[in-house]
């Protein structure tokens, strides 16, 4: 079983372009590979947080998908396999999937904890609530850490208490005084490199 587990790994590392680094991971190539829904276009190690200590292996994947238009699509994804012998018929595939977060390439769920990746040409606002479990505050801990480590600039806040939708109202006065210095030229404040501002 081991051999033929060793040979299927080398046959597809043949099989399946390496994928390039950094950010250039997420940009598929023009015009995409001929391919039909699933197919991989490149790959490669997931090594970064996102990666399953658990797992036999983690990988970055690029693939083929069809769109809500009938088109060839290229869209990104994380492939992790478990340890151990797999049963008679082959692991069970256990699939997760997230909610619309838009199609800017800082959206990207697959590239959120690539550094490299995250670089946004703008100043960022993040505001959470301590206890929201749609969005737990690990989850924005760990972007807000991305995105600082990746040279943006971020000022980060957390409201005490509050869950995902109390949240909205009550830093609503502080989101939109941030924008009004914006629109003002004023520099946007940075605590990166520090813990986030507390309210309540």
């Amino acid at each position: 079983m081991l051999a033929v587990l060793s040979m299927t790994a080398t046959l597809i590392a043949a099989i399946i372009p390496n994928a390039p680094a950094g950010a250039a991971f997420y940009t598929p190539p023009n015009p995409l590979p001929a391919g039909t829904h699933g197919d991989v276009i490149w790959a490669r190690p997931l090594t970064t947080a996102a990666a399953l200590p658990s797992a036999a292996s983690n990988t970055l994947v690029l693939y083929h998908t069809t769109g809500a238009d009938g088109k060839d699509r290229a869209v990104s994804g994380m492939i992790a396999l478990p340890k151990g012998t797999p049963p008679r018929a082959g692991w069970p595939v256990i699939s997760g999937a997230h909610g619309t977060t838009g199609d800017a390439p800082a959206c990207r769920v697959a590239a959120a904890s690539d550094a490299t990746a995250l670089k946004i040409g703008v100043p960022v606002l993040l505001l959470q609530g301590s206890t929201d479990t749609t969005v737990p505050k690990a989850s924005s801990d760990a972007l807000d850490k991305a995105l600082c480590a990746s040279g943006t600039i971020v000022r980060y806040e957390v409201y005490q208490g509050l869950g995902h939708r109390p949240v909205v109202p009550a830093s609503a006065p502080d989101a939109l005084s941030w924008i009004t210095a914006r629109f003002a030229g004023t520099a946007a404040p940075s605590n990166c490199g520090a813990e986030p501002v507390l309210h309540g």
